[in-house]
């Protein structure tokens, strides 16, 4: 059985957003660097680092060594060696709409 070019297209595409959600953990901070293993992810993607202090979001920015290189998207504050961090196999997205007209973000 051949599928068509458009068929083939639309799998590809429901699979890259139905990724499974995958965990890795931070393995160091240098700077506001943070690199963490065991995590699928690519540039782009949104995670969210899980800390003792709350979650903080942050964004893959590159990759070093087979690690993932991740940069927050808020305070770097309580975040260690170990913490766990998900991929949400997604970018950052910002709705946009008339309100934002004329305004600068």
């Amino acid at each position: 059985m051949t599928l068509s070019p458009n068929l083939m297209a639309a799998v590809a595409r429901g699979l890259q957003r139905n990724r499974p959600i995958v965990e890795g953990q931070v393995r160091s901070l240098r700077g506001i660097a943070i690199e963490v293993a065991g995590i699928r992810a690519a540039v782009g993607e949104l995670c969210t680092i899980r800390t003792a202090q709350g979650d903080v979001d942050a964004e893959v920015v590159g990759f070093r060594d087979r690690l993932a290189v991740i940069m927050p998207l808020g305070e770097p504050i309580g975040i260690a060696p170990g913490d766990p961090v998900v991929s949400h196999a997604r970018p950052l997205c910002v709705t946009t709409g008339d309100g934002l007209r004329g305004r600068v973000l």
